[in-house]
């Protein structure tokens, strides 16, 4: 079923209201990543959001939609979501009116699967 099971897991599992997740390819990721999530979420002048997601575009078109952190309220819409037959990380954020969250270095959620990846800290070709 996907991140998103494993997402669901977690939320329905978890001690804490929030969960914040990083897939396992994306070893170089921001050490500040939930400070920034949750220094943006904060600063919303609207309604809360209920969830964030790191991109690397002001337009917020490079999404990074698995490195997120995520409110225990959403369990039951991700569980709805997934009952539907649903996979998509990004599609059931934007339905949830996720906020992206603008991090400058593109290469903090670079897709890595080798060991001379890691080294090397940049995407493969």
């Amino acid at each position: 079923m996907g991140p998103l099971a494993g997402v669901l897991a977690g939320l329905l599992n978890m001690q804490t209201e929030w969960l914040l997740t990083v897939p396992c390819d994306a070893p170089l990721f921001p050490l500040d990543l939930a400070p920034q999530f949750c220094s943006a979420l904060n600063a919303l002048n609207a309604p809360p959001a209920l969830a964030a997601f790191a991109c690397t575009a002001p337009n917020g078109k490079d999404k990074h939609p698995v490195l997120a952190l995520i409110h225990r309220d959403l369990a039951p819409s991700l569980a709805k979501f997934l009952a539907q037959g649903e996979r998509q990380v990004g599609l059931w954020l934007a339905q949830q009116k996720a906020l992206p969250v603008v991090f400058a270095d593109p290469q903090a959620f670079a897709n890595v699967n080798t060991p001379s990846e890691l080294e090397a800290g940049l995407t493969p070709a």
